[in-house]
């Protein structure tokens, strides 16, 4: 039976991309390069709001190229979408997350039993700290339950948003170098965005 060699990792940690309103990309990956070799290379994209103004219809625009050799002329686009618009609703914490508790100041936004909510656990004060939940249940009042476990530290300070976008994209093999690309033209709506990687570099 076969054996896959995997690997994952960070591409870009959670970076602002603020409320800039210019066509220029404001964040982006540069250039990251697929290890030599490898099977198969999966690029999973986060886009999430970071504050509660209205975007309306003005989203983030997403735009992975993949190069061939080491000529910068090369890059073609090889995926470009949407993500993000709209009005994301925020809960502040009330106290500190342990395993899979969420303790909050108010339920009243995410305790419909819609099915799970994606929401972005805000590191107020260093962004990069930040991470997902899935709340899959609630105490009234008192706190939500997600499906994993907290893995950061967290405080009151500290803030949940909902309107998480995931965007998925397998490059093609033969892949030597990639970037991703985000554009916000909105002039106050922000957002945190984050891409990671889950490759398989070899088979035995």
């Amino acid at each position: 039976m076969a054996d896959f060699t995997k690997a994952q990792g960070e591409a870009l940690v959670w970076t602002l991309l603020d409320d800039t309103a210019t066509d220029a990309p404001t964040v982006s990956t540069g250039d990251e390069t697929v290890t030599d070799g490898s099977l198969s290379w999966l690029l999973r994209i986060v886009v999430a709001h970071i504050d509660t103004n209205d975007a309306a219809s003005s989203f983030v625009k997403v735009v992975v190229s993949t190069r061939a050799g080491a000529d910068a002329s090369r890059y073609r686009e090889l995926v470009s979408v949407q993500a993000g618009g709209g009005q994301a609703t925020t809960e502040g914490l009330d106290d500190v997350p342990s395993g899979t508790t969420i303790p909050v100041d108010a339920t009243g936004d995410w305790d419909d039993a819609d099915g799970g909510t994606w929401v972005l656990i805000k590191d107020v004060g260093t962004l990069a700290n930040s991470e997902l939940a899935f709340l899959v249940g609630w105490s009234d009042g008192v706190s939500y339950t997600q499906a994993g476990t907290v893995v950061g530290t967290f405080d009151a300070s500290d803030e949940l948003y909902d309107g998480v976008d995931f965007i998925d994209v397998l490059l093609p093999e033969g892949t030597d170098t990639y970037r991703v690309d985000f554009f916000n033209t909105h002039g106050t709506a922000t957002y945190a965005v984050k891409v990671d990687y889950e490759a398989v570099t070899d088979i035995e």
